[in-house]
């Protein structure tokens, strides 16, 4: 089934683009971000942007009048990724490092612009006028939620001082927003009960919440991808609990690294990792998910409690890795 949605939502996708003008290496390039690991046009699919269909069938039986609504989403996340690579600058397989700064910009403002295209498809599923301004609604206000936190993680982005806290609630505006809204406009679509609904939208938020946690930790740990938190020195939860944590020299090699403006060189990025598993730093991490896990599977019982069929989505969250 999953295979089947995810060939549905590829069609939507690779529709919208050929429906463009200009030439096809405009098309190729627009679909390159689309066609990364875990992207919608990869193998692998994109597990996030199937949340609407599975929410609308977790709910009502059904999901093709919600396959716009999914690929909105898909081009939304992926402009802001392609606009976050732009601003860190610390990919080598982004597309600014293969297209350059200009053009990333480009087909990160025409991705957004395929999202509206997206939405207005809408109307083709039977989606009254009424329901397709709501839904253009909530997701420019999650939007704007996620380009606040966006605004805060770029502030806060080498800050050691920052608290867990101030992180997660930064997290919160920047990260668990778009899941959130994903979760949200697909319940709108399909049901009229509010009380599934907003229970959709919490776990939106959690799975939200929970997926930051496990970017974080695989921005240490995976490293051999090509995007280092360490090397960036990115501060994420497992350096600030560190900060927060570690003693004598683990304390003096951390703070020389974050508060220095020396580079940092694979020799000493292994030996941070290292640090981060002996102070516990990356334990508490996967603990922190897990919280945010288990509130998303919490929340899921209390859907089915109103009727909606949630195997498939407990099975999604379960699959969650760390």
């Amino acid at each position: 089934m999953l295979q089947k949605i995810a060939h549905l939502l590829k069609q939507e996708i690779e529709e919208l683009i050929a429906s463009l003008p200009g030439d096809s290496s405009f098309k190729q390039l627009i679909q390159q971000p689309l066609m990364g690991p875990g992207r919608p046009l990869s193998e692998s699919g994109y597990r996030s942007s199937l949340l609407p269909v599975l929410i609308s069938q977790s709910v009502c039986d059904g999901y093709e009048h919600v396959l716009p609504l999914s690929a909105a989403i898909c081009f939304m996340q992926t402009a802001a990724d392609v606009f976050d690579d732009v601003e860190d600058q610390d990919s080598k397989s982004s597309l600014i490092a293969t297209a350059g700064y200009a053009q990333a910009v480009n087909i990160a403002t025409a991705l957004l612009l395929l999202a509206q295209l997206a939405m207005v498809r809408l109307k083709t599923k039977n989606v009254d006028n009424g329901s397709i301004v709501s839904i253009i609604a909530e997701i420019s206000k999650y939007g704007i939620m996620s380009c606040t936190g966006q605004y805060l993680d770029i502030k806060h982005k080498s800050n050691t001082d920052i608290t867990e806290d101030q992180y997660l609630d930064m997290v919160a505006l920047k990260s668990a927003p778009p899941m959130e809204c994903a979760c949200l406009t697909a319940a709108m679509l399909s049901t009229d009960n509010q009380n599934l609904i907003d229970a959709f939208a919490r776990f939106g938020h959690n799975i939200g919440m929970a997926t930051q946690l496990v970017n974080d930790i695989h921005g240490i740990t995976k490293s051999e991808t090509g995007k280092s938190d360490i090397i960036a020195k990115q501060v994420t939860l497992p350096i600030i609990y560190a900060l927060e944590n570690a003693e004598g020299n683990d304390l003096e090699l951390l703070s020389s690294i974050y508060k220095g403006s020396d580079a940092v060189t694979p020799q000493t990025e292994k030996q941070v990792i290292k640090l981060l598993f002996d102070t516990g730093a990356i334990h508490y991490t996967v603990v922190t998910m897990e919280l945010y896990r288990q509130k998303a599977l919490a929340t899921l019982k209390q859907a089915a409690k109103y009727g909606s069929d949630t195997k498939t989505l407990t099975g999604l969250v379960e699959s969650l890795q760390d």
